[in-house]
């Protein structure tokens, strides 16, 4: 099982890359996933892949710490590989 945390998720990819650049010095995990919903794509903002529940809950305490909303996301090992690869 792999551990992911999501900061944001927003209709307009510049609002989604805004938070990246605001993230990324600070947490290298950081990336984009866009996704199709029912009201069109969206564009998440997310951190991971986490394996250590103790390294997660750092990064999920310090973003709290920051004022960052997010949630984790606990994501299978095969559901994650052929999210990232395929």
């Amino acid at each position: 099982m792999f551990y992911e945390v999501q900061v944001g998720a927003f209709g307009d990819p510049e609002k989604a890359a805004a938070v990246i650049d605001q993230l990324r010095d600070r947490y290298p995990a950081v990336y984009m996933a866009p996704r199709d919903g029912p009201l069109g794509r969206y564009y998440r903002v997310r951190m991971g892949p986490f394996r250590a529940p103790q390294e997660l809950r750092q990064v999920a305490h310090a973003l709290q710490r920051e004022g960052h909303p997010h949630f984790v996301d606990e994501v299978p090992a095969s559901a994650f590989w052929s999210q990232h690869l395929g």
